[in-house]
Formats: structure tokens, sequence, C-alpha cells
């Protein structure tokens, strides 16, 4: 079964601070992964992400759920550095104690993001690296003509 491993931005709307997620997903568009359908159907609350602006840095497409959680677990065990949410966004004690996903948020530096974009990098298949650049190319070309 096709699994996504993805690496996420949480920024906080009201702080403007940002930690960083890194997970998996069966969904290969990884941002419904934090849908509020997506919660609602795991019985969670439907705004546990509410405080967040939340965007996929990027996504690399596993072949099975093996592949994507050695992978995750590649990424969680390289960037350790964990963070009390309430403490870190400045908010009430135990407001996020029934967020999903909490334990893979990451406080990171800039140094920190771009080593990981180089082991996602390092991660991706050649093939799916190729692709990507092909319809970055592509949709890049068409922002142009419509200029």
């Amino acid at each position: 079964m096709w699994m996504k491993f993805y690496f996420a931005q949480f920024k906080h709307k009201r702080s403007k601070r940002s930690l960083y997620k890194f997970g998996i997903t069966k969904h290969m568009d990884a941002n419904k992964r934090f849908s509020v359908s997506e919660s609602k159907k795991f019985g969670r609350s439907p705004k546990q992400y509410a405080d967040f602006d939340i965007k996929i840095l990027a996504s690399i497409p596993c072949k099975s759920g093996k592949e994507a959680h050695a992978l995750e677990q590649k990424f969680l065990s390289h960037f350790t550095k964990t963070v009390a949410l309430e403490y870190y966004f400045k908010e009430s004690k135990a407001k996020y104690k029934d967020m999903s996903g909490v334990t893979e948020l990451r406080q990171m530096s800039y140094d920190d993001l771009q080593e990981a974009f180089k082991m996602i990098n390092d991660a991706t298949p050649s093939h799916v690296r190729k692709r990507k650049q092909l319809m970055k190319a592509f949709y890049d070309k068409a922002r142009g003509n419509k200029k």
C-alpha cells in the first residue's frame, strides 16, 4: 500500500513561531492529513489544528507502509529537539493535549532545515525528482506565458 512521508511547517498564528513535523499519511495529498474531515473521521476535534497555518514543505511517495515508517523514524531520530507546545507558544497548560501528531513536532534551526531538505532530496527516488523537475518547468513556463 502506497504511503507518503511528509515534512510540514506548523506556524502558530498568534506568536508566528514555527515547529516542524516529519510524518506519514495514506493520502497522496499530504495536506488532507490535517483537514477537518480527517480529524472528524478519526474522532478528533475538527479544531485541533485551528491555531496553526500548516504548510507541507516536502514529501516523498513510498511504496509501502514499512518504507514510509522507516523514513519517518530516520528523520525523527536525527532531529530530536522537541518542545512542550504550550510553553513554546505561551498557551494555557494542556491546550494541545489532544492534538494528533504532537510527538513528531520538532524545533529546528536554519541549519537543521537545510540539512533536512538535503536528506529529503537524497532520500527521494531519482524518478520522483525528475518528475517534480518536469512539473516545475511546465508550471514555470505556463506562468511565463500568462505575463
